[in-house]
């Protein structure tokens, strides 16, 4: 199953049979070449991000009706590994810009991002010179230590071997842009050039960067045997009896630009599916229902009960768990709190398998089934 956007819910369709028996038995990035003497130059200092709710940026509802990942035992940094972003989200840059002459001779700086927008640079020289220059930078609220950026530059031609910003050759600009539904890669997935630059009066010097903006976000499920579609059967048992299903779930993660996903699992109580199938409430209540997945080698997790699905629940909650579905692994790495993002982590490309068993419970005989059984919960983080 391919579904597009952000947020997806995976649905699986389950199928038992029961029969009648007596028997009980889980941001900086820098880059500076000195370059040759005659070049006008610009350096990437230092980059910050305002991403997944971090100082109000969120991603809209539409198509991603649990936005990506914030909050709760997933509020840390470091997370997103790769270069995406959503709309909503904004991305901050440092640059200092260096002309061989001097200072004065510096133009402006610009940013481009894709072909036409051109978020605002502003020149912020004045915060770092002087007897009261500024060691750090503030973005979106957040105080940042650039003391060794800006000591570490190369030296100037002008000051020869000295190191370090020099407020006689260099400016300083902080660009500034949000990302916007406009901000797509094309129909071939090819990433977003994102420009940085600065100019004087004959010419202009950039830098380049490679952006996935609202990547497309694939989730592929279904079983090894019965592939896409196909339902998941528990053998046949009688009251009392544990039985296994009788294929292996798997989930990939085929999302563009490289998003990694957590991944939960719930599911729903199954109605009769023939006449004269009985069980208390006329339901087969899911928590008769265990699951055990593995991503990768890691596979030390316990079975556990299949959780269920309640809409009205957060997404995370302090436990970690989303509309109180569960992480693939449970609580695999044993870490505090019970469900850290490790446990429902399904890196870009990756595959999880998970295998189920059912508990037939007293009182019940028939058949019983239901298209969205199991649901598959997954949050671009």
């Amino acid at each position: 199953m391919n579904t597009r956007n952000m947020i997806l819910s995976g649905l699986l369709a389950v199928t038992v049979l029961m029969i009648m028996s007596t028997n009980l038995v889980y941001a900086g990035e820098n880059g500076a070449s000195a370059g040759t003497a005659g070049e006008l130059k610009v350096f990437l200092m230092k980059k910050a991000f305002a991403i997944c709710g971090q100082d109000g940026s969120m991603p809209p509802a539409d198509g991603q009706q649990y936005g990506c990942l914030p909050g709760g035992p997933f509020d840390k940094e470091g997370l997103r590994v790769n270069e995406y972003a959503f709309t909503g989200e904004r991305i901050a840059e440092l640059v200092v810009a260096r002309h061989p002459l001097n200072a004065q001779q510096i133009t402006g700086a610009e940013m481009v991002v894709g072909d036409a927008y051109r978020p605002q640079c502003n020149d912020v020289t004045a915060d770092y010179t002087g007897s009261s220059a500024k060691t750090t930078w503030t973005p979106f609220g957040v105080s940042i230590d650039i003391s060794q950026e800006l000591t570490d530059m190369p030296p100037s031609y002008v000051t020869g071997g000295t190191t370090g910003f020099d407020v006689s050759t260099d400016k300083i600009y902080e660009c500034t842009y949000e990302v916007t539904d406009s901000m797509l890669y094309d129909e071939l997935g090819t990433p977003v050039y994102v420009e940085v630059s600065a100019r004087d009066q004959d010419a202009k010097q950039s830098q380049w960067q490679l952006w996935y903006f609202n990547p497309e976000i694939l989730i592929d499920v279904g079983l090894v045997q019965g592939g896409q579609g196909a339902s998941l059967e528990f053998e046949n048992g009688v009251q009392g009896q544990t039985v296994y299903a009788t294929d292996t779930l798997y989930i990939k993660n085929c999302a563009e630009g490289g998003v990694d996903l957590m991944v939960w699992l719930a599911g729903k109580n199954m109605p009769a599916t023939v006449d004269g199938a009985q069980c208390p409430g006329n339901v087969l209540e899911i928590k008769n229902m265990e699951f055990r997945c593995k991503i990768g080698t890691i596979f030390n997790n316990e079975w556990n009960d299949v959780p269920y699905y309640d809409s009205n629940k957060v997404c995370p909650d302090t436990n970690g768990h989303c509309k109180n579905g569960m992480p693939l692994l449970g609580d695999a790495t044993g870490n505090t709190p019970a469900a850290p993002f490790e446990d429902g982590l399904l890196a870009n490309g990756h595959t999880a398998e998970c295998w189920f068993r059912l508990n037939y419970p007293t009182g019940c005989v028939g058949s019983f089934g239901s298209s969205d059984a199991i649901l598959i919960i997954a949050r671009a983080i």
